[in-house]
């Protein structure tokens, strides 16, 4: 434990300062009375509208103001200044990963008259060059997915070609602009989420169910140096929070064999229909533990899926048969958010993703075996507003992978070779 806390001290020591939008979003603007003169010593407070966790900072000499890591959501924007009206304008949305600018106008008057304002919330980010997109959960749980993986809904976006993988659930990846899938950087709540086991072909290391992600960003290029990682994309994405309202959600999907026809193959050779299915179904609940303070959500997602391979092998027609790929999913996220004061919040998010197939056929269709794989990753953070424009985060990150390929009589036991993987990494990142 102690070589340990010294490895920890060491990397956040060596972690270099940088203006950090991972999994969180910013929103800055100047204030100004009515005639355009520029307003400092303004009380400015941002709060999200569902769960009521907020921040505060003064407006500057110059009259401009900036509140940074902020979770991604609705937010209210109050001012306050002796002398002048309240300000205050609901329904700004907050997108992870851009910088929103609104701008406050104070009228002459009393604090207790107040001056609501309404308005659309502004479409561009004036404060980056960065090139890409934003999908809400709304394009995610509304449109349909084959393998209820959030990567092949970036194939909305231009420039973007995505790749959906039958063979192995969840493991879709995604070509951008030309480039091979490696050249991708996956994120999830600012912390690391790519599968190095493959070079990163396997898009991310744990697959969030759909109706856990909040939103997420993709940058094609000319994004800034605090991703770094890679040339390719920059996928951004954020998981839900509790509200301070309990919430819950509940989804299902049946099919099987009798919603489908016998196909070719089975039919040439006189096989028998294969019984096979698709079962989805899960759900997520999430609410206060203390209101304005401290939230939870959790999910919880079961699939089964059997699906048909027909082996045909022209040369010894005997040996020709119909086998059965079956997918037995488990996936688990839990996430709590805590504001321990108005200038310092934390978070943790646990995710675990079982995804076990049973049965695959290899290449040449002479053995079958099967895959055991569990990732799970854990990302910790912790925000410090340390004055007016100067905010500090730290986040740790870890993230495993046990993995095992090998026949069926490896799997019941029998002196068989099997290949066993199993990975830990551990990221700790700093940003002020």
């Amino acid at each position: 434990m102690r070589a340990l806390a010294l490895v920890l001290i060491s990397i956040l020591s060596a972690a270099a300062p940088a203006i950090a939008q991972q999994g969180t979003a910013e929103i800055r603007g100047k204030v100004a009375d009515a005639q355009g003169g520029i307003v400092p010593g303004v009380a400015i407070v941002v709060r999200n509208q569902n769960t009521g966790m907020f921040r505060e900072t003064i407006s500057n000499a110059d009259g401009s103001y900036y509140v940074g890591g902020v979770t991604p959501g609705m937010y209210e924007i109050t001012a306050e200044l002796q002398g002048f009206r309240k300000y205050a304008r609901r329904d700004i949305r907050l997108e992870v990963g851009r910088t929103t600018t609104v701008d406050v106008v104070l009228e002459v008057g009393s604090l207790e008259q107040e001056v609501t304002v309404t308005a659309e919330t502004p479409l561009v980010d004036v404060t980056s060059k960065e090139v890409g997109g934003n999908i809400t959960s709304r394009e995610l749980t509304e449109l349909p997915s084959p393998t209820r993986n959030f990567i092949s809904f970036i194939g909305l976006l231009p420039g973007v070609t995505a790749n959906v993988d039958p063979t192995t659930f969840g493991g879709d990846n995604v070509n951008v602009n030309g480039q091979d899938s490696r050249n991708n950087n996956y994120s999830l709540d600012g912390g690391n989420n790519n599968d190095d086991f493959v070079g990163q072909r396997g898009g991310m290391q744990a697959r969030p169910p759909l109706e856990t992600i909040q939103e997420f960003q993709v940058l094609t290029s000319q994004f800034d140096a605090e991703f770094g990682r890679t040339s390719g994309a920059v996928i951004n994405a954020v998981t839900k929070a509790g509200t301070n309202e309990f919430r819950g959600s509940g989804f299902t999907f049946l099919e099987d064999s009798k919603l489908t026809s016998k196909d070719f193959f089975a039919k040439q050779n006189h096989l028998d229909k294969p019984k096979t299915k698709e079962q989805q179904f899960g759900g997520t609940f999430g609410g206060p533990i203390v209101k304005d303070k401290l939230h939870f959500f959790g999910s919880v997602e079961r699939v089964l899926i059997d699906n048909a391979i027909n082996i045909n092998i022209p040369a010894r027609p005997e040996f020709n048969r119909v086998s059965i790929v079956k997918d037995r999913v488990w996936n688990t996220m839990i996430r709590a958010d805590h504001q321990l004061s108005a200038g310092e919040t934390w978070a943790v998010r646990w995710l675990r993703d079982s995804s076990p197939q049973l049965n695959k056929s290899s290449v040449n269709n002479t053995y079958a075996d099967q895959e055991d794989d569990v990732d799970q990753t854990v990302v910790g953070t912790l925000s410090s507003v340390l004055g007016n424009t100067r905010l500090n985060t730290v986040r740790l990150t870890y993230t495993r992978e046990n993995v095992k390929f090998g026949t069926g009589a490896c799997a019941i036991g029998r002196i068989t070779p099997c290949g066993t993987r199993r990975m830990s990494t551990v990221r700790a990142t700093a940003f002020e």
